[in-house]
């Protein structure tokens, strides 16, 4: 029984990486542009660390961050209420 829950949970999942790609998948497009492999060195050195025993599992070769992206709204202030704002009167235009 948990072997068909898995299986159609794979199932599901692959239909929704199809449907996320059908309607743009922003992260398709951002690894056309982006060369990932420029970060290893800085990942390698977060993970330095010496190990106190031979115990356990080695690791498998390369590192892996799991990171989200998350997408800034903008801001729609005309120029006036900008230089209110870096006037210090945020406050004041926020409470109106």
């Amino acid at each position: 029984m948990e072997i068909k829950s898995n299986l159609n949970n794979l199932v599901g999942l692959s239909s929704r990486y199809q449907k996320i790609s059908n309607y743009g998948d922003p992260l398709e497009r951002l690894n056309i542009v982006m060369d990932w492999t420029i970060f290893s060195p800085l990942i390698k050195i977060a993970f330095r660390k010496q190990r106190k025993s031979d115990a356990g599992r080695k690791p498998y070769i390369g590192n892996m961050i799991d990171a989200s992206i998350v997408e800034v709204p903008k801001q729609r202030n005309t120029k006036d209420i900008n230089k209110r704002i870096k006037d210090g009167e945020g406050a004041l235009l926020h409470n109106q």
